[in-house]
């Protein structure tokens, strides 16, 4: 019988994922957002969404490692709030007003195709990056 372990001397595959190669696609999009912190909330651009994370515009510093709630395609509609999505994750990267999010759970599918067809009716313009206000 063929034994299918690897020997003790040579190293274990490796995951690309831990080298930079991303596990999932990113969906491009410009769309207003906020960034949620326990002290503050932050008007933001959701710049690139995939099940794993975002990619945002924002003015503020933030901190790696900080937890954040990402909220995107929340409008406000005849007095009410239409529910949006979110994401709840942690920064993992900040360099010059652009946040990387790594959410703690996958979004489900459903909700990156439903912002894909919000981001067909909202995309920002591409010289917009100050942040448009949103409802709250």
């Amino acid at each position: 019988m063929e034994s299918h372990e690897l020997p003790q001397d040579e190293p274990p595959p490796c995951n690309l994922t831990a080298y930079g190669r991303r596990r999932q696609s990113r969906l491009h999009v410009r769309l207003p957002a906020r960034l949620v912190t326990l002290g503050s909330t932050h008007q933001a651009v959701l710049l690139d969404l995939s099940a794993s994370g975002a990619r945002l515009h924002v003015q503020a510093q933030l901190r790696t490692g900080c937890e954040v709630v990402v909220e995107w395609a929340k409008h406000h509609i005849l007095g009410h709030d239409a529910p949006g999505h979110e994401g709840f994750g942690e920064v993992i990267w900040c360099r010059s007003n652009h946040c990387g999010i790594a959410f703690f759970e996958p979004l489900p599918l459903q909700i990156v195709l439903a912002t894909r067809l919000v981001d067909d009716c909202e995309h920002l313009p591409p010289a917009t990056h100050a942040p448009r206000k949103m409802a709250v």
